[in-house]
């Protein structure tokens, strides 16, 4: 009987070592759920346009939210601020509507010590595209309704910091999909390129394209 109790209180230790996280975050899912949601009227597919408030929103729930939910800022990251919506509308706006690369890198750089390798795998991944993203153009209606659109005009891709972040992809993760394709895009001497707003272009995120 003693043999059982040593490693029960261990794990009692262990519990106590590391309490869940008692944080209610409800208000971020919803958030989350909304800002991805699409519209369907029209003739062209789903879409939705930009919601500042509800942006702003969020990003000061994210802000509030302790260590423990990667999952959440990870999304955040993914499905928001580097969101890409492919439909048959023609328009960033349409295909980006919260596109900020600092915020993405921001995000990205709070979870890259996640003990989950998907986790990290995924955040490097965004974090290198968001490196290299190209601005969008000037647009001073966009840039007043959407704090997201201002950000991404004003920003600057640094290529050779992306370069980095693809590297340590293909050296952590060398037999993903992700992890073949850093290694090419970091053999690449150009790794600029062009956002896309056309209809149905390929979404470039994807390891694939």
């Amino acid at each position: 009987m003693r043999r059982a109790v040593l490693p029960a209180a261990l794990l009692l230790l262990a519990g106590c070592a590391r309490p869940a996280s008692s944080v209610d975050t409800t208000h971020v899912h919803d958030l989350l759920s909304r800002l991805q949601r699409l519209s369907t009227e029209g003739r062209h597919g789903p879409h939705h346009r930009g919601n500042n408030a509800l942006q702003r929103g969020l990003w000061t729930a994210l802000k509030e939210l302790p260590p423990g939910h990667d999952a959440l800022i990870l999304e955040a990251a993914e499905c928001v601020y580097t969101r890409y919506d492919e439909n048959y509308y023609n328009g960033v706006l349409w295909h980006w509507p919260y596109l900020s690369s600092p915020r993405a890198i921001e995000l990205c750089d709070r979870i890259l010590a996640s003990s989950d390798p998907e986790i990290r795998e995924r955040a490097l991944w965004i974090k290198a595209f968001a490196l290299r993203c190209s601005p969008t153009e000037p647009w001073p209606e966009a840039e007043q309704d959407l704090e997201t659109y201002a950000e991404q005009v004003k920003w600057k891709p640094d290529y050779e910091a992306s370069r980095e972040v693809y590297r340590r992809i293909a050296r952590e993760f060398p037999s993903t999909s992700r992890g073949k394709a850093s290694s090419r895009l970091a053999a690449q001497p150009e790794l600029s390129f062009l956002l896309p707003r056309g209809p149905k272009e390929p979404d470039p995120r994807h390891p694939d394209n």
